[in-house]
């Protein structure tokens, strides 16, 4: 019965560690794919800086010529809507790296805690294999040393000894 439990902990303990590896894996790939999100947004984002400057300088030239009369208000105010989305492009961009990042961090900690619950099945599993080890029985015999020099028959099962014959064994 005890070999039974223990062999039934082992194999629970075997399929703790199959299905930490499984998270593990999945989380790796999700952290793999939210790096290569953050890699991606941050070249949108160095190229929405690169459109937030332009349309910063198109606005300063067009506050200089509608001044002079020589474009329309009409013109102006598209500069300034141009130049308006662009830093909200930007914005927009960046929360967005920012909240990939984030989740990348989250996906990071559930590795290292899917590792650490690996580490921790690891050493419940060979425990409980030892155990099962413990619960097999092993026979051997042993010399008494009454001076009648008999031999018994020590049996131990799952940490407990068998007496027989006129010996005790511990």
């Amino acid at each position: 019965m005890a070999l039974e439990q223990a062999q039934a902990a082992l194999s629970t303990a075997q399929s703790d560690i199959s299905s930490a590896k499984s998270s593990t894996n999945a989380t790796s790939k999700n952290i793999s794919s939210s790096e290569a999100a953050v890699a991606t947004a941050n070249a949108q984002i160095e190229a929405a800086k690169a459109n937030v400057w332009k349309t910063s300088q198109d606005l300063k030239r067009y506050s200089v010529l509608v001044k002079d009369h020589s474009i329309t208000e009409q013109q102006y105010e598209q500069a300034l809507v141009a130049k308006q989305s662009a830093d909200k492009q930007l914005q927009v961009l960046v929360d967005t790296r920012n909240q990939i990042a984030q989740q990348t961090g989250i996906a990071s900690s559930q590795t290292e805690a899917s590792s650490q619950q690996i580490s921790s099945c690891r050493i419940g599993c060979e425990a409980k294999r030892s155990r099962c080890g413990k619960c097999k029985i092993k026979s051997f015999l042993y010399r008494n040393y009454s001076s009648r020099g008999w031999f018994c028959r020590k049996s131990s099962y799952s940490d407990r000894s068998v007496f027989t014959g006129r010996c005790t064994i511990i």
